[in-house]
């Protein structure tokens, strides 16, 4: 779909292809070299494609062979530059170079806290802070992702039990899946460990999972919803309204809450027609008896308008930046003596 997964491929080639063969006089090694010819930049038939790749595939024999480039120059650019941050990040999780930052969600009637998300953060040595849009795929693409996603769900957690040590009362934390980690029995595993081993009440984790994933979700990755909510934890539908999800999956998963996606709530100012649409959403989770979470709340008039049609749960920059725990509980304190501090 994209010449990242055209670069996926042929990683994935190159290594199937690296192999050594017996031979009765001497073994030898096999390995092979490709051309990447992209439509409709380097060619809009067959032909023409064809070409391009060939005479990629040249350069990549003069290159030393056994690996792949692209007909487009800037496209060999920037998969060097992916593959330098996939490797950059295999060491990222030893080098205690990843971190987690919170962000409150708070209820609209009263602006209580009910909730902090988990956001992970990769504070790369020389890239500086990159947030995950930055570097999951790549996590996912190296098999990294189970790894590092467990890590995350045990720091939150670890991070819940040590402000419940430090007085502060027990605040839910959700932190987001990607649809890899739900394939595999590591995250249940993940989840049972804290349970069992470190005294974690379940009911205080919530898995996100955006609506992207939950409308591909597989058979396996179903099981493993209705093992993790059997334990107790709670479940959400991320970014919802950005793509199509039927209402039989909403009614076939064991769904908590429903979180509108920010391009929604970000039409709310524009105070048109458009406007409706997030309205008719949170009347959809009233009647599914689901919980509501609008996130990317970045102003005053969209919080009226919540608090109009009666949503739930708001997050985003109007009430809070994601901040690094060391500093949640003292903005939890000052937030609990003067809202108003809060909201700009």
């Amino acid at each position: 779909h994209s010449a990242t997964d055209a670069a996926t491929m042929a990683r994935a080639l190159l290594n199937a292809c690296l192999f050594q063969v017996d031979h009765d006089i001497d073994p030898f090694n096999i390995s092979c070299s490709i051309g990447i010819a992209v439509y409709p930049d380097d060619g809009h038939d067959y032909s023409q494609l064809l070409k391009q790749a060939d005479i990629a595939l040249l350069e990549a024999k003069k290159t030393g062979r056994g690996t792949f480039l692209f007909a487009n120059p800037g496209l060999n650019q920037l998969t060097q530059k992916e593959q330098q941050l996939n490797e950059a990040l295999s060491f990222a999780l030893p080098r205690n170079q990843l971190d987690i930052h919170f962000q409150p969600i708070v209820a609209v009637s009263n602006q209580q806290i009910t909730g902090v998300e988990a956001l992970l953060r990769w504070r790369h040595p020389t890239l500086g802070l990159l947030k995950p849009e930055q570097f999951l795929s790549a996590a996912e693409d190296s098999g990294l992702i189970n790894a590092i996603g467990s890590w995350v769900i045990r720091k939150a957690c670890q991070q819940h039990m040590t402000w419940r040590s430090q007085g502060l009362p027990a605040i839910p934390v959700a932190v987001n899946l990607s649809s890899v980690q739900l394939e595999h029995q590591y995250l249940v595993n993940t989840v049972t460990q804290l349970v069992e081993k470190e005294g974690f009440d379940p009911s205080q984790l919530i898995l996100e999972l955006s609506e992207s994933d939950i409308v591909r979700c597989s058979t396996q990755a179903s099981d493993t919803l209705f093992e993790l909510h059997g334990l107790g934890v709670k479940l959400t539908i991320d970014n919802f309204g950005k793509e199509y999800c039927s209402l039989n999956k909403l009614h076939s998963l064991p769904i908590d809450t429903i979180k509108i996606d920010r391009s929604l709530v970000h039409r709310l100012r524009l105070n048109d027609d458009s406007s409706n649409v997030t309205g008719a959403v949170i009347q959809l989770c009233k009647v599914l008896n689901l919980d509501v979470v609008a996130q990317g709340v970045e102003d005053a008039q969209s919080m009226r308008y919540l608090h109009q049609h009666h949503c739930q749960n708001a997050q985003g920059y109007y009430i809070s930046m994601p901040m690094e725990a060391s500093f949640f509980p003292s903005w939890f304190k000052q937030y609990g003596q003067d809202h108003s501090l809060f909201f700009h």
